[in-house]
């Protein structure tokens, strides 16, 4: 009976996984490992922009398709933001910014994801640099509200990065 169990467990994680993968959004990188998009977001100095979605959610999809999917394959998009998406009940595994292994899921439950779809745009080191965009707010202003943030992201490095200078030319 015990092996009966474990093999209905190991069969239910399978299905699991197997679903997550193939719900996974085409075109946007999943993210796995923001520790090491951390080291190139610092070399570049652009914002981490995170997608929080569910494979059920039809908002999710619609601002991947018109929004962030384009966003992503432009190329001016490259030299400002780097772009991730985070599945929140997905048992995928992906590391931390401080290295650590965790769950999609569980980086979501951390960062208080609640709404999907959810932007939040996150400097080298995990934290925030913009106000996060909760939901699909009007279609027809989701673009605009989505190039302000990659804006203020930017900005607050820039000023981060500017003031380390000058914190290291005065000593």
């Amino acid at each position: 009976m015990k092996k009966l169990r474990n093999l209905l467990l190991f069969i239910l994680a399978w299905l699991t996984l197997a679903w997550t993968a193939v719900a996974a959004p085409p075109g946007l990188p999943v993210a796995m490992d923001f520790q090491a998009d951390g080291k190139i977001a610092h070399e570049k100095q652009v914002p981490i922009l995170v997608m929080f979605g569910s494979a059920n959610c039809g908002f999710c999809r619609r601002a991947l398709r018109d929004y962030l999917v384009p966003m992503h394959l432009d190329p001016a998009y490259r030299g400002k933001v780097m772009m991730r998406y985070v599945e929140i009940d997905s048992i995928l595994g992906l590391k931390n910014f401080a290295g650590v292994s965790t769950s999609q899921k569980e980086f979501a439950k951390m960062h208080n994801i609640l709404v999907t779809p959810t932007i939040k745009l996150f400097n080298a080191s995990g934290a925030e640099v913009s106000e996060p965009l909760v939901g699909l707010l009007s279609a027809d202003f989701y673009g605009a509200y989505l190039d302000r943030a990659i804006d203020e992201g930017l900005g607050r490095l820039r000023v981060a990065t500017r003031d380390g200078a000058m914190e290291g030319a005065a000593r």
